[in-house]
């Protein structure tokens, strides 16, 4: 009998060779059981291990068909942006001219005064105010013919002014412009006391210098008329 109690149970045995021994804790009634190597694993390598790799992504090729296309796109682009420029540029032309043109009209209006209004006991001032005004052809004749006019001007005690005018546009380029000028004038004379309105239409060249607009072509009756 003693030989079989000090004989230690099998199934005791096998029990303990199956189970990991366990971790006592300072508490006694507590024990810890040791982490498998799965749960150790730290957490970046399971999911490294988990994620499944990617193949390179290849851009697809084009084919011949697209390449044309693409090219086409781009010579309709190109054509529409020259198409574009040119209306641009014939606009901005066109504006200029008109810009020109309104210049020319207003300063030819406002310098109509200066050339009708005539004063024979003034008459120095009228002729160096209408050559200040005037370039070109119309300044040389009205140069030219001041000492004989002047002569006339005075003798007929001629006075002269201007009652109204307007000016219209014929043609205008960035420098040079036809202006219409239409305007009334009243005259006396010595032998004239009662002012007579006469009424006149002209075309004047006007030429742009220095950036002032000046008459630079004008036929004048008024000043032939006296």
């Amino acid at each position: 009998m003693a030989d079989e109690q000090d004989r230690p149970d099998a199934e005791n045995v096998a029990d303990s060779e199956k189970k990991p021994d366990l971790i006592k804790s300072s508490d006694p009634d507590e024990t810890i059981e040791p982490k498998s190597d799965e749960e150790e694993k730290p957490a970046e390598t399971v999911e490294s291990e988990a994620a499944p790799v990617k193949a390179k992504q290849k851009l697809p090729k084009l084919s011949g068909g697209l390449w044309a296309s693409i090219g086409a796109v781009a010579i309709l682009l190109v054509g529409a942006i020259a198409v574009a420029v040119f209306f641009y540029l014939q606009y901005s032309d066109e504006k200029n001219k008109n810009d020109a043109g309104v210049q020319a009209s207003q300063a030819l209006c406002a310098f109509s005064p200066t050339l009708v209004k005539i004063d024979w006991q003034n008459i120095d001032v009228y002729f160096k105010d209408v050559l200040d005004g005037s370039t070109g052809e119309f300044h040389k004749e009205f140069e030219g013919a001041a000492a004989q006019l002047k002569d006339t001007l005075v003798q007929g005690q001629v006075k002269s002014e201007q009652k109204d005018a307007q000016c219209g546009i014929q043609s205008a380029s960035k420098d040079h412009a036809e202006i219409l000028l239409t305007l009334g004038q009243s005259v006396t004379t010595i032998t004239m006391k009662d002012p007579q309105v006469r009424q006149l239409a002209m075309v004047a060249s006007m030429e742009k210098v220095d950036g002032r607009w000046l008459v630079a072509k004008l036929d004048a009756p008024w000043l032939r008329a006296q």
